[in-house]
């Protein structure tokens, strides 16, 4: 059994857990066509359409389960032990949006990223960030410490991190990301000048500030007047991890 057929069969399983045998059901909650799933889903090997690497990490995050738990076969990681709890508007989270800084919805981001659903990203280790993008949010073998809720659109490797000291605190801070808050970081967010990222210089630990160009050069440049701006090389693409989207109080 090939990695399509094992998703195959754990998203079978998923409908009939789920939705109760409703493809009708998993479209709607993952916001697709009825005729895609249909198409995922199809005996019909000729008509049928593989559940590719992105799909498969968006209908766990959308359905509440762990990273690749479609991937694991016997349905594995569709076991309780293995699901993490499904978010919606309704839900009691950890991060009201009086509490919360939607970075997305800057002016200079069109259109809006806020959306109706909310989405679980893990919060890791921000010594990880670096192996967590280049690939090792496929893996099973970087510690997820929480899933944090996030009311707009993030990619599929989306991860949260524990701000660890005050640099984005600075007392002319517009808008402050104060040590210990939750910042929800999206690498397949494209960064724009002015707006917050978390980058790494030369492969040491991240930083996170704002891109800023200055005389044919890029810098990242915390908020707090007390930390240094840092170079990064953009042509290396570990420079810049991914940018910041939302961030809140940890709870």
């Amino acid at each position: 059994m090939d990695i399509y057929e094992i998703r195959r069969a754990n998203l079978r399983a998923l409908v009939k857990k789920k939705f109760n045998g409703r493809m009708a059901g998993l479209a709607e909650a993952v916001d697709r066509a009825h005729s895609y799933i249909s198409r995922c889903l199809t005996d019909n090997e000729k008509h049928r359409k593989n559940i590719g690497e992105e799909f498969a990490r968006d209908l766990e995050n959308r359905l509440g389960l762990l990273p690749l738990a479609l991937d694991k076969p016997e349905g594995e990681g569709l076991a309780s032990s293995g699901e993490r709890p499904a978010l919606d508007r309704s839900a009691e989270v950890n991060l009201p949006s009086s509490q919360g800084q939607n970075l997305a919805m800057d002016r200079t981001i069109s259109p809006p990223a806020e959306t109706g659903h909310i989405y679980s990203v893990p919060l890791i280790s921000l010594s990880k960030a670096i192996e967590w993008v280049s690939g090792g949010y496929k893996m099973s073998n970087i510690a997820i410490e929480a899933f944090i809720p996030c009311p707009i659109s993030v990619g599929v490797r989306a991860f949260a991190i524990r701000m660890p000291n005050d640099s984005m605190a600075g007392p002319r801070a517009e808008r402050p990301i104060h040590r210990d808050w939750i910042a929800v970081i999206d690498p397949d967010s494209v960064a724009s000048p002015g707006q917050i990222v978390l980058a790494s210089v030369k492969g040491q630990d991240p930083i996170m500030g704002a891109l800023t160009p200055h005389g044919g050069r890029t810098y990242v440049k915390p908020a707090n007047p007390e930390y240094e701006k840092e170079e990064i090389d953009l042509d290396d693409p570990n420079s810049i991890l991914g940018r910041t989207v939302f961030v809140g109080f940890a709870m």
